[in-house]
């Protein structure tokens, strides 16, 4: 059986200490810079603690400890030693989105799926995100390590069943096998996941492709999503290939973006 690949481009990678509570701040981190292109200067600029630190202006942490009514300097203290739940940053995200936004509708953007729901229904959430152009925040207790927090981006099938979930990890972990992290964990994981009903700009490009049991790779493909020619503008995913032909752009002299 062909293993399916789907794979969300250019997604931001940032990294956590070695000593820090900080795989929910970056993970949150890189899932507002994918859709909010413009913080990256804010949350990111590569390894952002090795350039400016981890500040009380950030946006993550003001809009925490607003939340919280408490002083950011006590909030940056939790959050780097203690960590924070993804069920409280959920409410700090559709924060961040409204205000950076300015539309009412984003105050329930993200979602948040916890504990006692189906693993079943947790990996099929993670697929159809990952399919509607939107990565997600992927978090689990295991019995021996603890919890932790990563960024889902794609994923492939199995292939023996099952999905291998392709994640970036803020501790520099590897992918995600989700039968394996079923075995290991202690309940049943959370999830922080955009609704793509909602969302209304842009999105990243998919790479998509199967692989034969043998390992050769076929119907390899780049979409961007996009929208259709109809009055209403449906969006969906249309292969860059096929808009570059519509568009009918000459190869030479190239463009430039100004």
């Amino acid at each position: 059986m062909d293993q399916k690949t789907f794979i969300l481009q250019n997604i931001p990678g940032y990294n956590q200490g070695d000593h820090d509570g900080l795989c929910v701040y970056y993970s949150a981190a890189m899932l507002l810079v994918t859709l909010f292109p413009e913080m990256h200067t804010e949350l990111g600029e590569g390894t952002r603690r090795r350039r400016v630190g981890f500040v009380t202006t950030d946006p993550l942490i003001a809009a925490l400890a607003a939340r919280r009514k408490e002083d950011p300097e006590k909030t940056l203290a939790d959050w780097h030693w203690r960590g924070r739940s993804l069920k409280e940053v959920f409410r700090v995200l559709n924060r961040i989105a409204v205000e950076r936004s300015g539309r009412k509708e984003y105050k329930a953007l993200f979602q948040y799926f916890g504990r006692g729901t189906q693993w079943a229904a947790n990996e099929k959430r993670l697929r159809d995100s990952i399919e509607s152009g939107m990565p997600a925040m992927l978090g689990w207790q295991t019995r021996d390590l603890g919890g932790h927090c990563v960024l889902v981006y794609g994923f492939t099938d199995g292939s023996r069943g099952g999905t291998w979930f392709h994640t970036r990890d803020p501790s520099g972990g590897q992918d995600v096998f989700w039968a394996t992290l079923e075995q290991v964990s202690r309940g049943s994981p959370e999830l922080i996941v955009p609704d793509p009903l909602v969302w209304e700009d842009m999105r990243p490009d998919a790479l998509c492709f199967f692989t034969k049991p043998g390992g050769k790779v076929e119907d390899r493909r780049l979409f961007r999503w996009w929208p259709d020619g109809s009055p209403e503008r449906v969006q969906g995913w249309r292969e860059v290939r096929a808009l570059f032909e519509e568009a009918r752009m000459p190869r030479t002299p190239p463009y430039s973006i100004r």
